[in-house]
């Protein structure tokens, strides 16, 4: 009984600790909640289906310093292709 008095002390709102761990726990859950609703998510299909090609060039991006990182980016891309005569590039950062 003594463990679960000492946590009940520890918790208490009315000391300055109690008060400090109280805050941080409803900080920490309530930025995952936020963070979880504000993510980006993309969904990609991309999809290429020929007889003979001359160059594929297939979901090519920049990268810039206003990108964030709180994107979701889900991609699904197929090629299917009998002759390439040129380069393939795919899912590529230039």
């Amino acid at each position: 009984m003594n463990l679960v008095q000492q946590f009940q002390n520890l918790l208490d709102p009315s000391t300055a600790l109690g008060a400090f761990l109280i805050s941080l726990i409803a900080g920490i859950v309530c930025s995952f909640l936020l963070g979880m609703k504000f993510q980006k998510k993309i969904d990609k299909k991309n999809s290429i289906e020929a007889e003979k090609v001359g160059s594929i060039l297939q979901d090519i991006h920049k990268k810039s310093a206003s990108d964030s990182e709180s994107e979701k980016v889900k991609k699904s891309n197929s090629i299917k292709v009998g002759t390439v005569t040129g380069t393939i590039k795919q899912d590529v950062e230039e």
